[in-house]
């Protein structure tokens, strides 16, 4: 089954799907950008948090040298 697009009023890039409503990007290149600029955002976040994580392991391991060298003293 074929599906038919109607192009959305105002916007050259949509087009609906007759069949489910559903808005779809008719211009490829546009997604592919879109889909480059998710991946990328999904990376920093992933990034981001692995820096979290380790500031974090490094302020407990400071914690615990802190808390040995005061009682070596």
């Amino acid at each position: 089954m074929e599906r038919k697009l109607i192009p959305v009023r105002d916007h050259p890039d949509l087009a609906r799907d007759e069949r489910t409503g559903m808005i779809v990007n008719i211009n490829k290149n546009k997604h592919r950008e879109r889909q480059k600029a998710v991946e990328w955002q999904r990376q920093k976040t992933e990034e981001m948090n692995q820096l979290k994580t380790d500031v974090e392991e490094i302020k407990q391991l400071l914690q615990q040298l802190l808390e040995s060298g005061s009682n070596a003293k």
